[in-house]
């Protein structure tokens, strides 16, 4: 299975899961980050696949890869906040 497409799919699974424990007024901020990190990571494995052989005009995979972990990692770091 194309990586895009799987990640497509856990993207859509989570977004579906977390309107759903919003309706239910549940804590869904972990569903969300999950939702966004695996949209994110569809994304770039798209484009990382559409670009093929000229692979030289951009940056490199490994830079959109890096790119996509640390929004995620920046994302991430709301699910940590303290309450007072």
């Amino acid at each position: 299975m194309d990586t895009a497409l799987m990640c497509a799919g856990l993207a859509l699974v989570f977004a579906i899961a977390n309107v759903v424990l919003t309706l239910l007024r549940k804590n869904s901020k972990p569903v969300l980050f999950l939702s966004l990190s695996f949209g994110l990571l569809a994304l770039c494995a798209a484009y990382d696949s559409s670009i093929g052989l000229e692979r030289s005009l951009v940056p490199g995979s490994g830079v959109w890869l890096a790119f996509t972990v640390a929004v995620m990692i920046l994302n991430g770091l709301s699910l940590f906040e303290r309450r007072k």
